[in-house]
């Protein structure tokens, strides 16, 4: 009887132990191919003046190798400055052709959502869209963009 005890116990604590590692097998993984970049910088003012927390999306123009891969971004300091990103935070630009987009959340907006999104945008998604992008440049491989200087207006 014992032992028929143990021997249920121990065929059922085996079956609980197995059953979640039967979730079968992880996709695998996507890898990125990463291309060369090259630094990208520039300025922003709203309304004359330079804000912080601007977002800046680099939209690719045309064929650009690897760009399903990336989302190249960037953010305004408090002096309006910005720095691309593609694959790490400023470390630049695939080389290509490209329009730039810019939105700006309120400053409770820029913590923990999609800081993209147009609704939110103090710019009343003025900016947010290719077709009325103020910015489109080619940017050339290890030849370092400096933009000039946009103005956006909230009004």
């Amino acid at each position: 009887m014992l032992l028929q005890r143990v021997y249920r116990f121990t065929l059922v604590f085996g079956l609980i132990c197995c059953v979640p590692s039967c979730g079968g097998a992880k996709p695998p993984v996507k890898q990125v191919v990463k291309v060369a970049v090259t630094a990208v910088e520039g300025n922003v003012t709203v309304d004359g003046k330079p804000e912080a927390g601007v977002i800046a999306v680099a939209a690719p123009l045309g064929e650009i190798e690897g760009k399903d891969a990336i989302n190249p971004r960037a953010k305004t300091d408090e002096d309006g400055h910005y720095v691309f990103g593609t694959y790490t935070a400023n470390d630049g630009l695939p080389p290509g052709e490209y329009a730039i987009t810019f939105v700006w959340p309120p400053t409770a907006m820029r913590r923990g959502s999609r800081m993209d999104d147009v609704k939110f945008d103090q710019l009343n998604g003025k900016y947010a869209s290719v077709e009325q992008s103020p910015l489109k440049f080619k940017l050339e491989p290890d030849t370092p963009l400096e933009l000039k200087t946009i103005d956006l207006k909230t009004k």
